[in-house]
Order: structure tokens, then sequence, then C-alpha cells
């Protein structure tokens, strides 16, 4: 007989009675970028369907977070950095503007064996949440984790000249190749942005990557 394949964890929506878990989870990062249970609670409140969590036998394991946004393709100069597009998304618009596009805010996982699952399962689930409200885009600042080792191992190229360097037709960053996988790409040099968001492997720069909803 044959054994059915079934997921160790499932995706939901957040609810308030979360909070506990989601606080503890929040400790995967730094203290200095640990979202608050006041930061959490209004990210519940002003787009709850947009806030999701995996979770298996012993809890939430992993978040991913999105917000409407608007995003242009030949212009980019309201994605200055995280910080500003995260302003903005919670302090300055409705969820309900006629943005075009989902945000990724953050994503957050515990360290498990699942964790391409979980990556790929949370992105998923923010692409059909875009779909199901006619956005355009969904958009996510990604990291560079793998620049500074490149630049110390082969060569000193430029982080938007790293961004579309590939081998063997896989892009040599491993988490915008993760993004290439499920559909999304760079489109061109302007969407690589220094200071994005503080990252030491990354030297502090990020891609932001596209995936086109629809036809």
């Amino acid at each position: 007989m044959l054994k059915q394949n079934i997921s160790p964890f499932h995706i939901r929506s957040v609810e308030f009675s979360d909070m506990d878990q989601l606080l503890e989870l929040e400790k995967e990062w730094p203290v200095d970028a640990r979202a608050s249970a006041e930061t959490l609670k209004m990210r519940i409140d002003k787009f709850q369907q947009g806030f999701f969590i995996a979770e298996d036998e012993t809890g939430i394991i992993a978040s991913i977070i999105c917000h409407p946004y608007h995003y242009m393709p030949g212009d980019v100069a309201n994605f200055k950095n995280w910080e500003a597009v995260v302003r903005h998304c919670y302090h300055s618009m409705s969820s309900e503007t006629g943005a075009n596009a989902l945000y990724i805010i953050s994503g957050t996982t515990k360290p498990t064996q699942h964790v391409s699952e979980l990556f790929n399962g949370g992105v998923n689930h923010v692409v059909e949440l875009g779909k199901k409200l006619g956005k355009q885009y969904v958009i996510g600042g990604c990291l560079l984790p793998g620049y500074s080792r490149y630049i110390e191992k082969h060569e000193n190229i430029s982080a938007s000249d790293y961004v579309f360097k590939q081998s063997q037709g896989r892009c040599v960053d491993p988490l915008i190749e993760k993004y290439r996988r499920l559909g999304f790409h760079v489109p061109d040099k302007n969407h690589v942005i220094a200071d994005y968001f503080p990252h030491g492997p990354s030297l502090n720069y990020s891609a932001l990557v596209v995936k086109k909803l629809g036809a």
C-alpha cells in the first residue's frame, strides 16, 4: 500500500490569538530587527488576509506578510528602502487604495528541514491572494545572501551585475534563484537598490523581484 504524501505543515491566515507564538517567531531576527507586539497587531489590523502563518504539530514555524502597494516597472522611486515602503504601506495608505501589487513585507522561518517548502508555500499563497484581489504584480525586496561571498571567492563585481549572473542556467545568488523558480525576475538594473535593508552578506543591497500575475 502506497503512503500518501502528507505535508508536514499547513498554511493559514493569522489570528490575534497567535500573538504569543508570533513574538517567539520574531526571535529568529536580531534583537533590533524584531517586530514588537504593537507592530504585529497593527499589521494584522491593516491587512489580515495578507498575513499568513505556517504551523506543524509544534506550533507556528513560519510567517509571510504582504500588503498592497503601487508598482510601476519604469519608475521604482517609491522603493527607496524597505523601511520607507513598510512605513508607507501601514501609515500612509489604505489597503483599498487601488494599489496594483502586493508587496512582501517579510518572511520568517524557524530552523527546519522544510525551509524550501515553507518558502515556496508562503510565496505561492501571496501570489494566489494577489490573483484573487485582481492585482497585476507581486513584488519582493530580495536580499542577496551570496553577494559578499561571491566577491571573496571569484571577482569584485557590482551588485547590479551580480544579480543577473548565472551558472548552468541558474542564478548564482541562492535567494534570487529561489524566486526565479517561482516565476519571479529582476526586470533591470534599476531594480537593484543600495542600502535597501541592512544585511552584511548582501552588503546592504537588495533586488526587487517581480512576478506578473495573469496573462
